[in-house]
């Protein structure tokens, strides 16, 4: 499982990203409740904006 420390706030947000993309290309909603439960809990404001649009690149390609 993907949930990474916040340690490295770049690396945080490109493997979070790349987890809730995997998780929504599976249609794995539990997946990706516990992701965005994880951020919700882990991540500030900024972080979650960068992690969200890192996302949205992801999951576009």
């Amino acid at each position: 499982m993907g949930l990474f420390s916040r340690n490295n706030d770049s690396q945080y947000t490109q493997n979070t990203a790349q987890e809730l993309a995997a998780a929504a290309r599976a249609n794995d909603v539990d997946k990706l409740e516990q992701l965005i439960n994880h951020m919700a809990s882990e991540g500030d404001a900024a972080t979650n904006a960068a992690t969200i649009a890192e996302f949205q690149r992801t999951y576009r390609r």
